[in-house]
């Protein structure tokens, strides 16, 4: 019988978080020079595709992170600070440079995930039910975008309050965090002892496994609804670039089925630099290309 060690998977949460963090760079970018018509539509669907893989590995850390933070109180107020500086960074793009970029704060999204997953961690049924909200305002904010896609205008809810992918990443969280969930059902369904297996390398890739399967799942939904979409439901969501970023989504689940359950480094310097990076990063890209597009 083997021990709690994992032995199998080779890639621990820092490496996960720098693979999220470099191909979310590359997303950023290829929207930045879009925006500015340094590169065609072509060339910025390449970075677009690339993109992709960055939101499932973050929303498969968020419930690494609250299964395993000693303190969810400043692990959110981590992600509630940086959440609100990109907020303010927004809003001056938006009203003084007029110029922003027309999504919403992915910090939004994970947050509510977090507090989602926090609520089903929870004993009491009536917590548990709480987790219903940070679903609900996704699909809200799903909804209302919708709406605008027919010209409608919500002054009382802008872009930059709402969740940059509609109800889709806090799905993603839920599913992340329910593969915990059945991991031990599956694993005595077929005939294996769920407490002598409990962390170790056969229950982490039983979570990865089940994580994977949710990834091809939803994406696969997602990508029919964008073929409903497509069909002029919702006439803002009819690009061709829709399917094609949600097929590349999927390659995140390579990443997760070989994640180790260790954190691997750990670095203060790294731990708060992650928080920080979101916002300095899209700053730095953004005056970069303003002041090569300006010179």
């Amino acid at each position: 019988m083997q021990d709690n060690k994992v032995q199998l998977n080779i890639l621990s949460s820092f490496i996960l978080k720098i693979i999220a963090i470099v191909t979310m760079t590359v997303d950023h970018l290829g929207e930045v020079l879009f925006m500015f018509s340094v590169v065609g539509f072509n060339e910025y669907l390449i970075f677009k595709c690339i993109g992709r893989v960055a939101m499932p590995l973050f929303c498969f850390m968020i419930v690494e992170g609250v299964i395993n933070t000693k303190s969810f109180g400043k692990y959110c107020l981590r992600l509630g600070i940086i959440g609100t500086a990109v907020l303010i960074a927004q809003i001056f793009m938006e009203h003084v440079l007029h110029n922003g970029i027309i999504q919403g704060g992915i910090f939004m999204d994970l947050l509510l995930g977090a507090l989602m997953v926090k609520a089903l961690m929870d004993k009491r049924i009536w917590v548990k039910l709480l987790s219903i909200i940070p679903l609900g305002i996704g699909i809200m904010c799903f909804i209302f975008e919708g709406y605008e896609a027919y010209g409608g205008t919500i002054y009382a809810f802008p872009y930059y309050l709402r969740t940059q992918y509609g109800f889709l990443a806090i799905l993603l969280i839920l599913c992340f965090y329910l593969s915990y969930v059945l991991a031990g059902p599956l694993l005595k369904m077929f005939g294996l002892d769920i407490e002598l297996y409990r962390g170790t390398n056969i229950e982490r890739l039983t979570v990865n496994s089940i994580s994977v399967a949710f990834i091809i799942i939803i994406y696969t939904l997602y990508f029919l609804l964008g073929l409903w979409i497509d069909s002029g439901i919702f006439p803002h969501f009819a690009t061709s670039w829709l399917v094609s970023q949600t097929n590349w989504a999927m390659v995140s689940g390579a990443f997760v089925l070989l994640y180790s359950g260790k954190r691997g480094y750990n670095g203060k310097w790294f731990k708060y630099g992650q928080y920080l990076y979101y916002p300095l990063h899209l700053l730095l890209l953004y005056g970069i290309v303003m002041l090569i597009v300006g010179g």
